[in-house]
């Protein structure tokens, strides 16, 4: 991804000489220090995996929906956001603490302690995972009927036996310790291409029963994807072992010492990474309710919630995953300025993330906005499970929640500036506040205005935008961000040429949900932007160079 942006807008001199003069601890993080570019290539691995997975989950929505219908998506819909909350519960923090000390005793020459360690936490994730599998189990028809959905308790008997799976989050853990991002990144790739191939077919294979095995059927191929990804893993484990024997623990604290360090550390992180899906399933609990307080029967609301959450939601995620890579390639090289009391680069760093928030987030946000009606044709064409009602509504509450794509990307870029700096608290109250006000904000559009659902994505943007807005706050005050206009009118300027050449090409055209008209119409956009940000030199040259890809050896 770094590197199609750094191929697009670099703006070096013509002969490839300049070297841009960027803060001494930038070269020492990624370019001297073998360790720290090692961390940085991982990192870059990472992000691509999960972008890679973003877009594959994306793609997987759409032909699900096309099959299954609205309303069984919005029963998968919701046992899926239940399940994505006890996993998020279970592994958000634990594998990131786990990676932190397994590095340090790598460093400190005791492999043996990693390994123990890592033997530690697979145990306590088993735990969590069986204990959260047998509640979901046991309670199943109580979840699905709080949900909305009267006879649902076998889809979440089918999603269930994934949170036992949890335990290969200690794999990953581990791995990240000991620098090897590949197994962790090859896993995640392989449960989500499962994911897309078996919940497809198990969820074609089941819909004649209804809308709720339907649903079933593709939970029960989310299960079953993820125990092929822990097989993966596992026997990657198994022959990293046999080819790296441990010698016995030279820390010999004992088990329940170990385990409070990592819960310590992991704490931060799970209550951080857990606010986003805490927050989706609430939204889910709002939505239900709220329609049924106005009189909307249960086959509706689902439907319109499938609308909501399979139709529309998996747009706006893509670009929000291309910013929360931002955030995680930036954290090492925060952290090495703020280890080095830089705070030169701490604010340029913070400058950089905000820039290339705007530049993914604008573009993306205003495609939408103006080209919603035939996106939305193109992908979710009018048929036996998708109505033209259903299609009209999906580009409404898509126009409604584009300007959160931009709030998205601004508060996930600066995550990672902040909690390099040291201000890992300070992301989780700007995103606890915008939760308590797209709360409060949604109950009250969708039951005291004719919004009714439309309410939830309105919600939606303010949350993210003020999201945003707070963490920019917080880079200003402790990151020492400063962003004079002219940094930012290049990036204003393009997108609002492409807004002008999106809107003049629909015009001329003449389309309404014409597929080549608007694959056309994106292309030449896409064009126009990036050869704007060109022109412009958006990005200075040494706001490219901490990109993990170095273009400069090879122009010379």
């Amino acid at each position: 991804m770094f590197s199609i942006i750094y191929a697009i807008i670099y703006t070096g001199a013509p002969d490839g000489s300049r070297i841009p003069k960027i803060p001494q601890c930038f070269h020492e993080v990624t370019l001297e220090n073998k360790n720290a570019a090692r961390f940085v290539k991982g990192a870059a691995i990472l992000a691509a995996a999960g972008v890679i997975c973003k877009i594959i989950g994306a793609v997987y929505r759409i032909p699900l929906t096309n099959l299954i219908g609205t309303e069984a998506m919005g029963i998968y819909s919701k046992a899926y956001l239940l399940y994505s909350l006890l996993w998020v519960v279970s592994t958000s923090g634990l594998p990131s603490a786990i990676s932190k000390k397994v590095a340090e005793y790598r460093s400190a020459g005791d492999p043996g302690g990693a390994r123990r360690l890592f033997l530690l936490s697979q145990r306590l994730l088993l735990a969590l995972g069986a204990v959260f599998t047998l509640l979901m189990i046991l309670f199943s028809d109580v979840i699905a009927r709080s949900l909305g959905i009267s006879e649902g308790g076998i889809a979440v008997i089918c999603i269930a036996p994934s949170l036992l799976l949890v335990a290969a989050a200690s794999y990953m853990g581990y791995f990240q310790g000991m620098q090897q991002m590949l197994p962790t990144a090859v896993s995640q790739v392989i449960g989500s291409s499962g994911k897309l191939a078996l919940g497809i077919t198990l969820a074609l294979l089941l819909r004649d029963r209804g809308p709720v095995y339907a649903a079933s059927g593709a939970l029960l191929g989310v299960t079953v994807s993820e125990l092929i990804s822990v097989i993966y893993i596992h026997a990657k484990y198994r022959r990293w072992d046999k080819k790296h024997p441990c010698p016995p623990p030279e820390d010999c604290r004992r088990p329940a010492a170990l385990l409070r360090e990592l819960i310590r550390l992991a704490l931060p992180i799970t209550l951080c990474g857990a606010v986003i899906p805490l927050l989706n399933t609430l939204d889910a609990y709002l939505v239900t309710y709220c329609l049924a307080f106005k009189g909307y029967a249960e086959a509706q609301i689902n439907a319109m919630y499938g609308v909501l959450n399979g139709m529309v939601s998996c747009l706006v995620n893509v670009p929000g995953s291309i910013a929360l890579s931002v955030s995680a390639s930036l954290l090492p090289l925060v952290s090495g300025c703020k280890y080095k009391n830089d705070s030169r680069g701490i604010a340029f760093s913070s400058s950089f993330a905000v820039k290339l928030a705007l530049i993914l987030g604008l573009p993306c946000a205003i495609g939408l906005f103006v080209l919603a009606e035939p996106i939305i044709g193109f992908l979710y064409p009018v048929s036996a499970a998708v109505t033209a009602a259903q299609q009209q509504l999906a580009v409404t509450l898509l126009r409604c929640v584009c300007p959160a794509i931009i709030g998205l990307c601004l508060m996930h870029s600066l995550t990672g500036a902040l909690q390099g700096a040291g201000k890992t608290g300070l992301p989780l109250i700007s995103a606890a506040v915008a939760a308590v006000i797209k709360l409060v904000l949604g109950a009250v559009l969708m039951l005291f205005t004719p919004l009714d659902i439309i309410g939830a994505p309105v919600a939606s943007s303010v949350c993210f935008l003020v999201a945003g807005l707070l963490n920019v706050i917080f880079a200003y005050r402790h990151c020492g961000l400063r962003l004079r206009l002219r940094e930012l009118l290049p990036v204003a300027g393009a997108a609002s040429v492409m807004a002008c050449v999106c809107l003049a090409a629909q015009f001329l055209s003449r389309f309404a949900l014409s597929t080549p008209a608007m694959l056309i119409t994106v292309a030449v956009c896409a064009c126009v932007y990036f050869g704007l940000l060109y022109a412009f030199k958006a990005l200075s040259a040494d706001e490219l160079a901490l990109l993990p890809f170095d273009f400069r050896r090879r122009r010379k």
